[in-house]
């Protein structure tokens, strides 16, 4: 070969044209795959979004049949309350009628047995009369004429005359006297049947007041053991409920984190501001713990920072606004893209100074402190996103700019 040298440099020039256009040709595909992903990424978002959309409507109509239920469930009990004193003021009232009727039972015997006896002492003197007439007529003096034409003299005949009118009289007064009592006697046991008639209509419908009611009561706790149950598989769903959208909103963090990686593969660089200027204390750390309004075991995925109502919330860092709304957890809330699949997260806002889409500073005012949202007063809930998930904030601050409330 006669030029080495040319032919080597002619060689790598070849090689070079070659190298430019297998990377001019790999650029296109590259962006290409990104925004297809990015596309795709927004797509699930969305879906995730419409999910939790219709999971939080689902919560929301949970708790209010949770809260109707029990309102029917403490009626139902007043109702039951109520029933179980009627049947108790019933049952007295009965066992009054109980008392009342034996009592009425023993005056008929005692009355029966007086009309018995006076029966007896009627018979007893009608006896004696009868034997007085018998020996009489035996002693042939059998009637007042004889008695009487058998006297002696006018004042003989006057004295008997007397005599006998006493004597019949008597037996008429002894009989009379008996009869009257009989007559009263009866009259009385005639009264008290029909108290006694009159006791055992009350008593009986007393019995059927009392089986109504208690037919009523049964009635009622069925449907109080019904709305026990519907309550019971209402707090379950509710549950449920609340950990799908814990999951989904954990799911819409990450496709949030990886759209925004997708859209500023650089993260701005330049530490974190801390996000509530003159406000230190941390009520609640990152992690596990019980929700303050759930009452739940609950995942927490930031820092609470306590403050008033009105407080300024600042961005930590430059980036742009990717949400700025309601969510009905956060309340009112904003998310901030950082580059490099970091973004930040401000939550519970009285009331938000930016919008989607908006580039923002470090240090910028975007919201005020509120108690929007699940909150159970005004406290700014801060958030650090990767693309891998949440992270502990307070482990990119220094410790001297914050402390934990115990």
């Amino acid at each position: 070969m006669k030029h080495p040298i040319l032919f080597r440099l002619c060689s790598l020039l070849l090689a070079s044209f070659c190298l430019i256009g297998l990377f001019s040709a790999s650029a296109p595909q590259a962006e290409a795959s990104i925004a297809d992903e990015l596309a795709a990424g927004k797509n699930k978002l969305a879906q995730l979004e419409k999910e939790q959309k219709a999971l939080a409507d689902k919560y929301a109509a949970l708790q209010k049949t949770i809260k109707d239920t029990t309102s029917k469930s403490k009626n139902a009990l007043k109702v039951k309350e109520a029933l179980d004193q009627t049947v108790a003021t019933l049952e007295s009232q009965i066992e009054n009628a109980e008392n009342l009727l034996a009592g009425y039972a023993t005056q008929i015997l005692a009355v029966e047995q007086k009309i018995s006896a006076l029966n007896t002492d009627i018979d007893e003197q009608y006896e004696l009369f009868k034997q007085r007439v018998a020996i009489a007529y035996e002693n042939g003096e059998a009637s007042y004429l004889e008695i009487l034409f058998g006297s002696e003299s006018l004042s003989d005949l006057l004295v008997k005359y007397d005599l006998i009118r006493d004597i019949a009289a008597y037996d008429r007064q002894i009989i009379d006297q008996y009869r009257q009592t009989k007559t009263s006697a009866e009259e009385l046991r005639g009264e008290l049947t029909q108290m006694k008639a009159s006791q055992e209509n009350t008593l009986a419908d007393l019995e059927d007041q009392k089986a109504d009611v208690i037919k009523q009561r049964k009635k009622q706790e069925s449907y109080i053991k019904e709305l026990e149950s519907d309550l019971e598989a209402a707090i379950e769903a509710e549950a449920q409920s609340d950990a799908e959208m814990e999951r989904i909103q954990k799911e819409i963090a990450k496709q949030i984190a990886e759209n925004t990686r997708l859209e500023q593969s650089q993260y701005v660089g330049g530490e974190f501001l801390w996000p509530c200027p003159g406000r230190r204390r941390i009520t609640c750390v990152f992690g596990p713990r019980i929700h303050p309004v759930t009452k739940k075991k609950s995942n927490h995925t930031g820092v609470d920072i306590g403050a008033d109502t009105g407080d300024d919330v600042v961005a930590s860092n430059d980036g742009t606004v990717i949400t700025a709304g309601w969510n009905y957890a956060y309340g009112n809330y904003v998310v901030i893209d950082h580059g490099g699949g970091v973004s930040t997260l401000y939550a519970h806002a009285s009331k938000l100074k930016v919008k989607k889409g908006q580039k923002v500073k470090r240090g910028q005012v975007i919201m005020l402190v509120g108690s929007t949202g699940y909150s159970t007063g005004p406290h700014l809930h801060y958030e650090i996103i990767l693309k891998d998930g949440v992270i502990d904030p307070l482990t990119k601050f220094d410790s001297s700019q914050y402390y934990i409330d115990d």
